[in-house]
C-alpha cells in the first residue's frame, strides 16, 4: 500500500498539529506545575506525581466523556 505523503498531510496535517500543539502546552503547564509544588510546596516527588497523574486521569475522563 502506497500512501502519498502530500495527500495524507493535507487530510490529516492539521489535525496532527493540533494535537501536538494542545498536548505540548498540556505537558508544559503539568510540568509547571509538578515543578511548583515539589520545589516550592514541599511535596516529596512521590506526592507530586500521584497529584500530577490524578489529573492527568481526570483530564481523559473528561475529554472523553466530553465527546459523546
Amino acid at each position: 500500500m502506497n500512501v502519498d505523503f502530500a495527500l495524507f498531510m493535507e487530510r490529516y496535517g492539521y489535525k496532527i498539529l493540533l494535537v501536538v500543539l494542545f498536548g505540548g502546552a498540556f505537558a508544559f503547564v503539568l510540568g509547571a506545575l509538578g515543578y511548583g509544588l515539589h520545589r516550592m510546596g514541599h511535596y516529596s516527588l512521590g506526592e507530586t506525581g500521584f497529584f500530577i497523574g490524578l489529573l492527568v486521569i481526570a483530564s481523559v475522563i473528561v475529554a472523553i466523556t466530553r465527546g459523546r
